[in-house]
């Protein structure tokens, strides 16, 4: 029988639909981490922390499938092909998206899609922005005496525009989050508005979530639409509505972190845990190949240098590093040695 489970396994592919939640590599579920490492070819979404492609083999086949908004170079019928006919030529397909796969990821559609053409495949959930998102933010999703549920919402909907129930969700006493909902913030200011919410009901709104650049305001339902066009909040961004947001301050964590807003470049093959240690301490990390690796590996570590401020490295650059990291701040030592001499300063 064994055999028989094993010939299977050998003549056809697995989708992996993998949720990649807020992009940091210790926000991945073990699951999730690793499919990456064992993923034959992996089809990736815009919002993607692209650093976390450096994580799977060599050998495997990058495909971005992004689509930006009004701007769809594949379109999602377009996707699901090609992961279907993925399925003939490979063992483990990743199909990664931002979040979960099932919270407006259209994974469901991708996993029927999948499970009509006969094709093997799993979902690894991902930690939602609705709630990493809040926590990264000081942001609690529910607290006791002040919010016993949540409610998540798109500001997205088919026909471009938004189709929301404003007075249900004025009555409701939970938290409230809205997602992909930048665009469509002043039809929900105004349509909360006229469903009879308190205009001093508490707001906020965070941009990029859990990462270097992440950034919020609190304030509540009446100025946020001006205070977001003050601050120029941009996309990806969410807002939370509630009294959860009340006590912000106190409970942000992340922006306190010593490295918080540090973008450092490490080497692919440095041990995981060291990688955590700098998560822990704020920073986003960013990977840099070996300089044997394939042309797409180097364009993604091109880009993403350039946003680096720190360069760790126990071995010397040779030139093709040195050429990337050359407006970058370069540290000659081990992690461990890193965060030593960083704690002294």
């Amino acid at each position: 029988m064994m055999a028989t489970v094993r010939r299977i396994l050998m003549t056809s592919g697995k989708v992996y639909l993998v949720g990649a939640g807020l992009g940091r590599l210790g926000n991945l579920s073990l699951a999730a981490y690793d499919c990456l490492q064992k993923a034959d070819i992996i089809f990736y979404d815009r919002l993607i922390n692209q650093n976390l492609l450096q994580v799977a083999p060599s050998s495997c086949l990058l495909v971005n499938v992004g689509k930006k908004p009004g701007n769809h170079s594949h379109s999602q019928e377009e996707i699901t092909q090609q992961l279907i006919q993925a399925s003939q030529e490979y063992q483990v397909i990743v199909r990664l998206k931002s979040g979960d796969p099932y919270l407006f990821g259209r994974g469901g559609e991708e996993a029927m899609a999948l499970s009509e053409a006969g094709v093997d495949f799993a979902v690894i959930p991902g930690i939602t922005s609705a709630i990493a998102g809040l926590a990264y933010a000081g942001i609690p999703a529910t607290y006791r005496d002040k919010s016993s549920s949540l409610h998540i919402y798109t500001g997205q909907s088919r026909a471009g525009r938004t189709d929301l129930d404003y007075q249900a969700i004025a009555k409701s006493q939970g938290t409230r989050v809205f997602l992909m909902a930048v665009k469509a913030l002043g039809d929900i200011v105004k349509g909360l508005i006229g469903a009879g919410l308190d205009e001093k009901t508490p707001m906020a709104a965070i941009e990029w979530a859990g990462r270097a650049q992440e950034r919020y305001l609190v304030s509540d339902l009446g100025h946020m639409l001006d205070d977001c066009q003050a601050a120029q909040i941009k996309a990806p961004a969410l807002f939370v509505l509630g009294e959860v947001v009340i006590d912000q301050q106190k409970l942000d964590f992340f922006s306190q972190a010593p490295l918080f807003g540090h973008q450092i470049a490490v080497s692919v093959q440095t041990p995981l845990t060291d990688c955590l240690a700098l998560e822990d301490l704020g920073a986003d990390l960013i990977f840099y190949p070996d300089p044997a690796a394939e042309s797409s590996r180097q364009e993604l570590a091109k880009t993403a240098l350039k946003q680096a401020d720190i360069m760790i490295s126990q071995e010397l650059l040779n030139p093709w590093q040195e050429n990337l990291a050359a407006e970058t701040l370069h540290f000659h030592g081990s992690v461990d040695d890193f965060i030593h001499h960083f704690s002294k300063q």
